[in-house]
């Protein structure tokens, strides 16, 4: 009894162990981190497990028929491969009823628990030929179906992908300055300046010769109005009436 009660233990311990999901793409639950840890898988069953399913825009675009690459990280020796992999087209998580993906490149493994490589692991899916918005693929390995969900488009060979979503039209045009903007505006100093300022300022070597010639002029002046001195002959006169 103790024999089966330690086999049935060693059996629970390695589901529990058995983790394994999608690295890359981001799966919906977000960026994978870089170091996981035994919280960041989970079961997936004919769902995305515990994991929210976002509204969109899906942001992964992907041509029919194309063949992807996507990583699934095994955490353990448990979580080995195979794969599989499914197609949800409704996006609502329900893979009942969901359409197969050929897996072209395995993950490495037997039965989802011999033989695992730990670590990012590449494999290849080629991608159905059916156009979709916000769908889902969800991989899962064999025995415990550890795995995730990853959202993308799927368009048509040839086909342009989904636009992003339209700004509203009434939102304020702010990237660029206003468009009337006064047209006058001065572009460069004024151009109607004074023109009966003086042109040249009076040259220096003029100002030095006329201040000399005014100064001989007023000497002039002042010799022109002086008095005229008494000649000697009146005062030999004066002598004579005497």
């Amino acid at each position: 009894m103790f024999a089966s009660f330690t086999i049935i233990a060693s059996l629970a311990a390695s589901l529990v162990a058995a983790h394994g999901g999608i690295s890359s793409p981001d799966p919906i639950r977000g960026p994978f981190p870089a170091k996981p840890s035994d919280n960041d898988f989970q079961t997936v069953g004919n769902s995305c497990g515990r994991d929210k399913i976002p509204a969109g825009p899906a942001t992964i675009n992907w041509v029919a028929g194309s063949t992807q690459t996507m990583m699934y990280f095994t955490l353990n020796g448990d979580g080995a491969g195979p794969v599989t992999a499914k197609l949800d087209a409704s996006g609502k998580g329900n893979f009942a009823a969901g359409q197969a993906i050929t897996v072209t490149t395995q993950v490495p493994g037997k039965n989802g628990n011999q033989g695992a490589k730990v670590g990012a692991n590449p494999m290849q899916i080629v991608v159905p030929n059916t156009p979709c918005q916000n769908c889902l693929v969800q991989v899962k390995n064999a025995g415990p179906g550890f795995g995730s969900c990853v959202q993308v488009n799927i368009v048509a060979a040839g086909g342009a992908a989904p636009a992003a979503p339209a700004a509203p039209a009434n939102a304020p045009a702010t990237a660029n300055a206003p468009a009337n903007a006064p047209a006058n505006a001065p572009a460069n100093a004024p151009a109607n300046a004074p023109v009966n300022a003086p042109a040249t300022a009076p040259a220096a070597g003029n100002g030095a010769s006329n201040g000399a010639g005014v100064k001989a002029a007023v000497k002039a002046a002042a010799a022109g109005t002086t008095k005229p001195k008494k000649g000697r002959k009146g005062k030999k006169a004066k002598k004579t009436r005497r």
